[in-house]
């Protein structure tokens, strides 16, 4: 019993205790605001920082005053700590109220408040105030970052750019890019991928901050994220790992967002990324085929802006620095641009199934913008996707708005290729008319003698061909093409089977010099060589004709070419 009456006697002392020991508890930090308040009222009444109050831009040196004040009142309880103050030094607070603190072993408690407050007061106005609260502290840590900076010691400049970035983000735009430098840093000497990891998300961090401090950034700062993100979760990865396919929609949902609000604004290093990740994901079927080709069409779309908008920059700048950054962004963009059409046309899904239909609308919506349209039938031609109503409709408006060389050659394979080899040839000889480089122009003859040689035109296409060697004396394959005539046509040529026999003499003429120019073209050349041989005349025929092993002959009819007569073995 009388242990029980003991047990019950110490709990009914705690519960007539508990309101005591709950009301002391919250006396500790009401007596701590109470000497604050009774030294620094304000800081209680109307320069209170409570959670919904707004910023008044008017009232700045209003809360720096009051910042320094805790400043003093910090040096108040630093004084009676060390003890070395008394009533005559206090600047802020109470002495006696400091000293019975002391006695409480409670002088780090209001050390800690007053520092609350502070930053409660900083906080308030980093967002709003370059320098925020403390100019002095603001002023001292940026110049010894930049000293630290521009001497390359990132370890000693790392922490004066904490000081800044923590509690002076809009204080210069400079803290950002340092700050990369730095983790970047850190990254390559990080002892492993989970440290490094950790460095990369205050990477990112930094990119988020900067974008809100600095909105003229927003983009380009989201853009270097996305790269960034790109190249240490996903570049050179393998895109088989789940894992990594993770990472590679965080990176497109990240890039497709920043292009919906961005647009033209964001920077166009971001698109090509973005576009390899849509088709990765195409691949797995996270997205469908048209939505990876729907942000082939928006990209290019948005960067033909952004490029049209450089070079209204470029024609009117504002200022010399101006015009050269522009011209330095749209290097950048038509690279960007250029990336962006070869990832697509590469790509599994860039079949003329889907081209077309995609060039289409592209056609559709500016039929003006001869450049995009030079690109489209550059990417339709390499893809065997010349067959498309596109395809002709594109070329007539190039060659209608700009004829040159390109544009008359375009037309003359559309019109050989639906057989109409008289129109493809004006448009050929157009083509010939205005080419300047001799090799190019030489194929164009080539190309003009197979289709004389279609019309059975055997004269214009050895013309032709002959044209294209004197441009283009190694051009083996002009050699064989006149060979092939001379031996289509051997039956028509001369009055008996000797004289059609004897055209294979000069045709195999032609293939022996087309291998003696062109090594790349024997094989073809040594089987007709073969085949043609077999066609010489019998030595009994020559005998008949009076023309011997050796002698000279001279093949009449449309050929006319003179040769050495030898038999068949």
């Amino acid at each position: 019993m009388k242990g029980l009456k003991q047990i019950l006697g110490i709990i009914i002392l705690s519960l007539l205790l508990t309101p005591v020991l709950a009301q002391n508890g919250n006396s500790n930090s009401d007596d701590l605001n109470a000497i604050l308040k009774a030294g620094i009222p304000e800081l209680y009444g109307d320069m209170a920082i409570t959670p919904d109050k707004k910023y008044d831009p008017s009232q700045k040196y209003k809360y720096r005053h009051l910042y320094f004040k805790l400043e003093d009142a910090y040096n108040d309880v630093r004084n009676v700590e060390m003890g070395i103050g008394d009533e005559s030094i206090m600047q802020v607070l109470d002495y006696k109220s400091l000293k019975q603190l002391a006695k409480d072993n409670r002088l780090d408690d209001l050390k800690k408040l007053i520092r609350q407050k502070q930053k409660e007061i900083n906080d308030f106005m980093k967002w709003h105030e370059k320098l925020a609260a403390d100019t002095f502290k603001v002023a001292v840590a940026y110049t010894e970052y930049k000293d630290f900076m521009t001497k390359g010691q990132l370890d000693s400049a790392f922490k004066r750019w904490k000081i800044l970035y923590e509690n002076y983000p809009i204080a210069t735009f400079k803290i950002y890019p340092g700050g990369v430098k730095i983790y970047k840093e850190k990254m390559k000497k990080a002892p492993n991928d989970s440290i490094k990891e950790l460095y990369l998300d205050t990477l990112f961090q930094i990119y988020d901050q900067e974008a809100k401090a600095f909105p003229s950034q927003k983009y380009f700062a989201g853009g270097l994220k996305v790269y960034d993100h790109n190249n240490f979760y996903i570049k050179g990865k393998d895109v088989n790992d789940s894992l990594v396919q993770l990472k590679i929609m965080e990176n497109y949902k990240m890039a497709k967002e920043l292009i919906k609000e961005g647009q033209d604004k964001v920077p166009s290093f971001v698109f090509p990324i973005a576009l390899v990740n849509s088709l990765y994901l195409q691949q797995l079927d996270t997205i469908t085929t048209q939505e990876a080709i729907d942000n082939y069409v928006e990209f290019s779309a948005i960067l033909k802006k952004q490029i049209d908008n450089l070079n209204e920059k470029i024609a009117n700048p504002k200022d010399d620095k101006e015009k050269k950054r522009s011209e330095k962004q749209l290097k950048k963009a038509e690279k960007s641009l250029n990336l962006l059409d070869n990832i697509f046309t590469q790509s599994q899904i860039s079949t003329c199934e889907n081209l077309c239909p995609v060039f289409q609308d592209k056609f559709e919506k500016d039929s003006s913008d001869i450049e995009s349209l030079k690109k489209m039938i550059n990417i339709l031609g390499k893809k065997g996707c010349t067959d498309c109503q596109l395809y002709a409709d594109i070329v007539k408006v190039i060659y209608n708005h700009e004829p040159t060389a390109n544009s008359a050659h375009g037309l003359s394979l559309l019109y050989a290729k639906k057989k109409d080899y008289e129109t493809a040839l004006k448009y050929l000889d157009e083509a010939i008319k205005l080419e300047t480089v001799d090799t190019v122009k030489a194929e164009y003859y080539y190309e003009g003698a197979q289709m004389y040689n279609e019309l059975k035109n055997y004269v214009k296409a050895r013309e032709y061909a002959r044209n294209a060697l004197k441009l283009d004396p190694n051009m083996g394959k002009a050699y064989i093409l006149i060979a092939t005539l001379y031996g289509n046509t051997a039956s028509s040529v001369g009055q008996d089977a000797f004289e059609h026999a004897a055209v294979y003499w000069v045709a195999v003429d032609k293939l022996v010099k087309a291998k003696s120019v062109d090594p790349s073209v024997t094989e073809a050349a040594d089987a007709l060589i073969k085949t043609y041989s077999a066609r010489f005349p019998q030595k009994q025929d020559g005998f008949m004709h009076g023309v011997y092993e050796g002698n000279s002959y001279t093949v009449g009819g449309w050929i006319g070419e003179t040769t050495t007569a030898r038999y068949y073995k």
